[in-house]
């Protein structure tokens, strides 16, 4: 603390003071003082003293004052009139060591101006927009005239101009980030009709700012992405087509399966039975002379030879394509499938469900069964189950079928190793057909396989494009 006369002469030091500068009290007193000030500073300070004397008034200034170990240290110096008889009578002043605060404003002015340097240079857009208590632009950098084609000062200057530059169809999602910060944490793009007629579209990355559990403004960075999702719909389409693709030439294996299964259920097999009977017939015959027992024995041989081929005949017609797939359905087919594996391990098989079934297409029909087909098969040679249970559910718009076995279960993370060809081959059956599949499986514990075809995808909570 100190004080002075009118005219500026210091007449009284506190002991703070004498200990800061460590010099004696007649040292300070009139304009002794000013010798602690930094060279760099005194003549400014001075001035700036004499000022705020000569007008009376309250004044403050700021200069770099020498501690008694000779370090300097900047000082807030502030200053009120003494009043008396009307008129100002002297001044009474304090003064307060402000080095931290100054240190601590300088860095952050370095670091706002770093920030600046950083963000009027970045490609990507940084932004920060009011939303409490009234809805503003607060900041957006340089990058928003080449992503957007309207300058930061147009922003700025009118709250609702972003808005107006996003396409048609993503505008209602812009205007929700705006009262629903919550739903937008995650990336987002959305399309911007820039002035020289491009769709830009920028990856939005918003981080809500809160004040007492108030929304009080939203931050963010958006970035062109343009080339990318140009890309995405170019990969989108190419797996389109190549699913499309799958599909064609599955259907036309399923084609020639069904041809050859035909082939030879109508011709080989015909042909079989005609050479069985006319086998037979040459027995009867022979039989009527002196043939010997050994040439009979022969024919009968033949005859059954001709019964194995045939039957061998059948079961090929009818793993290539099984009869009742076309003439009974497809959850007949299933049926007979499991009959036919119970019958060959022993393996109980049992259905439940409503067997309700949406419309299907052929190609969908036959992926359905051949996924069922080979999720039997794996059982049978790898799990070593003694019982599986076939659910077949259908809704109005969804129908799902699951297998479930007993067995031994399996490592599984979720994704089939490449040697895994039967798991493979089942998830390309599904995404061919427009189904997902999902397997579960825990060791010890069985294994389920799941595919659902139909229905509506679930949505996401805000549209991604």
């Amino acid at each position: 603390m100190w004080l002075s006369t009118r005219e500026g002469g210091r007449t009284f030091f506190n002991k703070t003071w004498l200990e800061f500068t460590g010099r004696p009290l007649a040292a300070e007193l009139g304009i002794g003082w000013v010798a602690n000030i930094h060279d760099e500073d005194r003549a400014r300070a001075i001035a700036a003293y004499h000022d705020g004397v000569r007008l009376g008034h309250r004044f403050e200034l700021e200069y770099r004052l020498r501690r008694v170990d000779g370090v300097f240290r900047h000082v807030l110096d502030r200053a009120a009139p003494r009043l008396a008889d009307g008129g100002v009578a002297g001044f009474v002043g304090s003064c307060l060591d402000i080095t931290e605060r100054t240190a601590a404003e300088l860095a952050l002015r370095q670091r706002e101006q770093l920030f600046r340097l950083l963000a009027e240079n970045a490609r990507d857009v940084i932004y920060r927009y009011r939303i409490h208590p009234t809805f503003r632009c607060e900041y957006i950098s340089a990058a928003a005239t080449a992503l957007y084609g309207r300058r930061p000062e147009e922003f700025l200057a009118d709250p609702d101009l972003g808005p107006t530059l996003l396409h048609p169809d993503d505008r209602s999602i812009g205007l929700a980030m705006r009262t629903e910060p919550e739903d937008f944490t995650e990336p987002i793009i959305l399309r911007w009709m820039h002035n020289d007629g491009r769709v830009v579209s920028v990856e939005h990355r918003n981080t809500p700012v809160f004040e007492n559990g108030r929304l009080i403004a939203i931050e963010g960075i958006g970035r062109d992405v343009t080339d990318r999702v140009a890309i995405e719909a170019r990969l989108r389409e190419s797996e389109r087509q190549l699913r499309l693709l799958a599909a064609n030439v599955e259907q036309a294996r399923e084609d020639e399966r069904a041809l050859i299964a035909r082939e030879l259920h109508d011709e080989l097999g015909q042909s079989l039975t005609a050479i069985k009977f006319e086998l037979a017939r040459a027995v009867g015959a022979l039989n009527k002379r002196a043939v010997s027992p050994a040439a009979l024995d022969g024919l009968q041989s033949v005859i059954g030879g001709v019964d194995v081929a045939t039957e061998t005949v059948r079961r090929l017609a009818t793993s290539l394509r099984p009869p009742a797939l076309d003439y009974l359905g497809l959850v007949e087919a299933i049926e007979l499938e499991a009959t036919a594996l119970g019958r060959r391990t022993g393996i109980r098989c049992r259905i439940t469900g409503n067997r309700r079934l949406v419309p299907l297409t052929a190609i969908q029909m036959t992926g359905l069964f051949r996924i069922v087909q080979e999720a039997l098969t794996n059982v049978a040679r790898h799990a070593s189950a003694s019982a599986i249970t076939i659910s077949i559910q259908g809704t109005s718009t969804t129908t799902s079928v699951t297998v479930r076995d007993n067995g031994r279960g399996m490592v599984w993370d979720k994704a089939p190793s490449q040697s895994a060809i039967g798991l493979i081959g089942m998830h390309e059956r599904a995404e061919a057909i427009g189904g997902q599949l999902t397997i579960q499986s825990t060791l010890g514990k069985g294994t389920s396989v799941r595919i659902v075809l139909g229905g509506e995808p679930r949505r996401a909570r805000r549209r991604k494009k």
